[in-house]
């Protein structure tokens, strides 16, 4: 069992401390920072944003910046190329394409660097469950020829109705159990290949869950999905909590993970 977080950000108080503008190296390594402290197994950086397709080379040296002062694993954390398209404009078929080869390319010099997970992060599929056909196309291009594991993350709702998601080319899908409690359904028949991501702290709460209450969550899923499988994060990322409060979250998902371990 893993403990992790997904998308890679944390709140701009947290990412801009160390520099009046700061860089996305700068960032990166702050959000690493905080993530090992708070214990977390697998750490996480957003390596590009939504504000453009993503450049291979900067991806890359995004990346290795953040993993040069740690000697934990840093997953590389790349915007999906539907959500990308998305904020590109309304016809999204014009904008796809480019997110969806950029997206490639990216994640293939981050595996060719030794990222050890990339991560794409698709919230918008809950959101345009109509578009999936066109989503799901994207995303099995974006798998194309990566050697390195690929976790696929959604929240804000559940993916039921989106036929064939985990049967993608990915090797780890992060779930939100959270906003989308549905998801629970499909822990049953989840798949015997790829992980299971188990969103279960709530990122948009300022409230701190109980950790009993967690660690019953857990064994809940362990008694379907062996905890080798299993990696826990909060449901979405933390960039909207205060910074103090996003890294006891981090904090508690480490708690509960390394308290089931020594079970």
């Amino acid at each position: 069992m893993i403990a992790t977080t997904v998308g890679g950000r944390l709140p701009p108080s947290q990412q801009s401390a160390s520099a009046e503008s700061p860089t996305w190296a700068v960032r990166a390594r702050a959000a690493v920072a905080a993530q090992e402290r708070a214990g977390l197994d697998l750490l996480a950086v957003a390596v590009a944003d939504l504000t453009a397709p993503p450049d291979a080379a900067a991806t890359v040296a995004v990346w290795q910046a953040a993993s040069a002062g740690t000697q934990r694993p840093v997953k590389a954390v790349l915007p999906g190329p539907f959500s990308g398209a998305l904020t590109a404009g309304s016809a999204v078929p014009a904008h796809l394409s480019e997110w969806t080869r950029a997206v490639n390319a990216a994640a293939r010099a981050l595996a060719a660097a030794g990222a050890p997970w990339i991560e794409i992060d698709e919230p918008a599929l809950v959101e345009r469950k109509g578009d999936w056909p066109l989503a799901r196309e994207a995303l099995v291009t974006v798998a194309a020829d990566v050697t390195a594991p690929l976790a696929l993350a959604t929240w804000g709702g559940d993916v039921l109705g989106l036929d064939g998601l985990l049967g993608l080319p990915f090797q780890l899908f992060h779930l939100d159990f959270v906003a989308g409690p549905r998801n629970w359904t499909l822990v049953d028949t989840f798949p015997r290949g790829p992980s299971l991501g188990l969103g279960i702290v709530d990122a948009r709460s300022t409230t701190l869950e109980y950790a009993a209450s967690l660690g019953n969550v857990l064994w809940r899923a362990t008694q379907t999905i062996s905890p080798a499988r299993l990696h826990v994060h909060p449901n979405m990322p933390l960039d909207a909590l205060p910074a103090p409060v996003a890294e006891a979250k981090l904090a508690l998902v480490a708690q509960v993970v390394h308290a089931a371990g020594a079970v």
